[in-house]
């Protein structure tokens, strides 16, 4: 089994709902760079780009960056919904 497999996500989700609600307007990339400073080696940057875009998904987290493929990038404006 891949050590990635049993990792849990729903915190790294929290973090990422919390971020957004206290810095509405940062990038994706920035929000990484501020969760990195606070959560140092406890999450995988694959764990934050998957768990945004789930909660992309979900409605609770959107970004107004227009993107033709509809994928995010580090430039893309993040908000709590």
């Amino acid at each position: 089994m891949k050590w990635q497999t049993w990792r849990d996500v729903k915190e790294i989700k929290k973090v990422i709902e919390t971020y957004a609600k206290l810095h509405p307007g940062k990038t994706r990339g920035n929000l990484w760079n501020m969760i990195v400073e606070d959560y140092f080696l406890r999450f995988t940057s694959s764990e934050y780009t998957n768990s945004l875009n789930h909660l992309v998904k979900e409605g609770i987290i959107y970004s107004p960056t227009v993107r033709k493929t509809y994928r995010l990038n580090d430039n893309c404006v993040i908000y709590h919904a």
